[in-house]
C-alpha cells in the first residue's frame, strides 16, 4: 500500500504528470489535465480534472481543491 505522497511520485514518474512545484506550463491560455486534492477530506482524496492556465494562474470551478500536478491534453483520435 502506498501513501498519497508515494502514489503521486509514482504516477509522475510512470505517466508524465508534472508537479506544480517543479514547473508550470509554458504555453498560456490552454486547458490541461490536472490532479487535484480535495481539502475538505481528511485523507486528501486526489481527483483528475480539467483546468485552464493563463498568465501563471490556474482557473477552475472548484476552489476547495488544490492543483498538485498537471499534464497536457492528449491529441484527439484520428477519424
Amino acid at each position: 500500500m502506498f501513501s498519497n505522497k508515494e502514489a503521486l511520485e509514482r504516477i509522475e514518474k510512470e505517466t508524465g504528470w508534472i508537479s506544480v512545484e517543479e514547473r508550470l506550463p509554458t504555453i498560456p491560455d490552454e486547458h490541461y489535465l490536472v490532479c487535484v486534492k480535495n481539502k475538505n477530506k481528511e485523507d486528501w482524496i486526489y481527483i483528475i480534472d480539467f483546468a485552464y492556465f493563463s498568465e501563471w494562474t490556474w482557473h477552475r470551478n472548484n476552489t476547495w481543491e488544490d492543483i498538485t500536478h498537471w499534464k497536457e491534453l492528449p491529441l484527439h483520435p484520428n477519424q
